[in-house]
């Protein structure tokens, strides 16, 4: 509390950028018909729900905050999904391949994701070493010299890396995509439904020091994911739905629990806005 006492009078300047924000609910529990589910969604808000759907891999348990003041927050991971997207020759290569998106939900927001490194690790040939780490991180890579956050994929033989895409951040949000093309972590469009690579996330507190977590123990194959969500954007006081498919638990893959829903995607030129409790759905089977 400021006070500046009875003879003196405090001026305090903020400032803020307000966004308009989406308020998606819908029926979470998805009943199966022949391979097919579907949820009808209700956007409550007045911002548009800009939807991205992912296959739902796993959640993890709420932890203890770190304490006001103690230079000390906790990137807690609350849910981990993941979605393939092929592209054809030209886009990410010469040859056809792939897009793979990795979506990391978070107990708590962040304001910008600058101090929060989520890692996705992949062991590619499954021989109990990690190949690969795809985290997001500014765009001189090691430094705070950029601002801007960009996706890049480690190679942790060589220690080289590249980045292809900015990562998806709305900034005071839980939510953050890393979205890497196959190629850059030695995968083609022929490892499509057909090699299986094991990977786990961890979050890090990479400004502060302090402690992070942890999911551990998955093993995913490009566009091998069971559940595909297939929705669209939903503007204001709207209404929509979401069909999702059930195309069965690929060889080897992880069981996925559903579909995790994120309504403040990026999309051209912004990014959206959501309410805290509704910018991260998970539905389930």
């Amino acid at each position: 509390m400021l006070d500046g006492g009875s003879k003196s009078r405090l001026h305090l300047p903020w400032h803020v950028l307000p966004r308009k924000a989406a308020e998606v609910t819908g029926n979470r529990k998805l009943a199966f018909a022949q391979g097919v589910a579907t949820a009808t969604l209700r956007n409550n808000g007045v911002g548009t729900a800009q939807n991205d759907a992912y296959a739902l891999l796993a959640v993890s348990p709420n932890q203890p905050k770190g304490g006001p003041g103690e230079g000390m927050p906790t990137p807690d991971i609350r849910a981990v999904g993941i979605n393939t997207y092929p592209v054809p020759a030209g886009f990410c290569s010469d040859n056809e391949s792939f897009l793979w998106a990795f979506a990391i939900d978070t107990w708590e927001r962040q304001t910008h994701s600058l101090p929060v490194a989520h890692f996705v690790s992949l062991d590619i040939n499954r021989d109990g070493v990690w190949d690969y780490d795809v985290v997001n991180l500014d765009g001189s890579l090691l430094n705070v010299t950029d601002g801007r956050q960009l996706t890049w994929a480690i190679n942790r033989e060589t220690g080289s890396a590249e980045a292809f895409f900015f990562t998806e951040h709305a900034t005071n949000t839980g939510n953050t995509v890393l979205l890497i093309c196959g190629e850059q972590v030695g995968l083609t469009g022929t490892d499509m439904l057909a090699t299986n690579v094991d990977m786990m996330v961890e979050s890090a507190d990479w400004y502060f020091g302090g402690p992070g977590d942890m999911v551990t123990g998955l093993t995913v194959t490009p566009l091998g994911e069971r559940y595909l969500g297939v929705t669209t954007d939903i503007p204001g006081n709207s209404t929509g739905t979401m069909d999702v498919y059930d195309f069965g638990l690929f060889p080897g893959n992880t069981k996925e629990l559903g579909v995790l829903l994120f309504t403040n995607g990026a999309r051209s030129g912004s990014t959206g806005g959501a309410t805290r409790s509704t910018e991260a759905l998970q539905f389930r089977p």
